[in-house]
């Protein structure tokens, strides 16, 4: 092993790599930095994954029914998917120790965007209770529907700092597989415009047309299929992240 110090444009992530100690206490802040940034992926990553466990299991308790076990697994369901929400929120803040401005600018932004989505989504869910009028009710909408545009915004942004992350530490892979989520989150935002459009226009002038309700339903068919490979998408892409993340992963012995 090279026990040689590293010298400056030294990428302990990029391949090949040499093991070496680094000496440099700016390289040294970096790696812990990107150590921080790789456990809030983990976060992320096992808690989207827990949450859709829980969610099937769910739908399929429910579906079968098993009575008062189907009650109680509901309670603790709703508690775990509660707290994988905020083990999620957890993980996207810690991804704002990325250590270049060039990655934090995009770290910022997506934590931002995550923070009106949460906002928007308890507004909507709170607003309707305490609602006394159909102002109040209208301003529920209002907030559903900004913080869905947040949260999708906040995906493309996040996508964004996983590919420069990539470009910073030479991950070709990362950068592949950050490009690949994004462009299925744009082509979701696409079709979910094109979904809400269609329903309008079929609401609004398509009354009597056939196959009025064959064409919602293969609208509806495609935001699932596309949904799904866009969360497969997104998952891959944060594995990716923290493999690639995973100190001297092409190290040189």
């Amino acid at each position: 092993m090279s026990n040689t110090n590293p010298d400056p444009d030294f990428n302990p992530y990029s391949a090949p790599a040499v093991v070496a100690e680094a000496s440099q206490p700016q390289l040294l802040i970096q790696l812990e930095q990107y150590r921080t940034v790789r456990f809030g992926l983990q976060l992320i990553y096992y808690s989207i994954a827990a949450v859709a466990i829980l969610m099937i299991l769910l739908v399929v308790s429910t579906a079968i029914g098993f009575g008062g076990v189907t009650l109680i697994f509901t309670i603790v369901s709703g508690m775990g998917i509660f707290v994988a929400a905020l083990v999620s929120i957890v993980g996207f803040c810690m991804c704002a120790a990325c250590p270049n401005p060039n990655e934090k600018t995009l770290a910022f932004s997506s934590i931002l965007c995550l923070m009106i989505n949460v906002a928007g989504t308890l507004l909507s869910n709170l607003m309707p209770v305490f609602a006394v009028n159909e102002t109040l009710l209208i301003f529920s909408g209002v907030a559903s529907a900004v913080g869905s545009i947040a949260n999708f915004a906040g995906s493309i942004l996040f996508c964004l700092l996983l590919k420069r992350i990539g470009s910073n530490i030479s991950s070709d892979s990362l950068k592949r597989n950050s490009q690949r989520a994004l462009i299925w989150f744009l082509v979701l935002i696409g079709i979910i415009i094109f979904f809400v459009v269609g329903a309008s226009l079929f609401g609004a002038i398509g009354r009597g047309w056939v196959g009025a309700e064959a064409l919602l339903v293969i609208f509806g068919l495609t935001l699932i299929v596309s949904g799904l490979i866009t969360f497969f998408k997104f998952l891959s892409m944060l594995r990716t992240g923290i493999d690639e993340l995973k100190l001297n992963r092409h190290a040189q012995t």
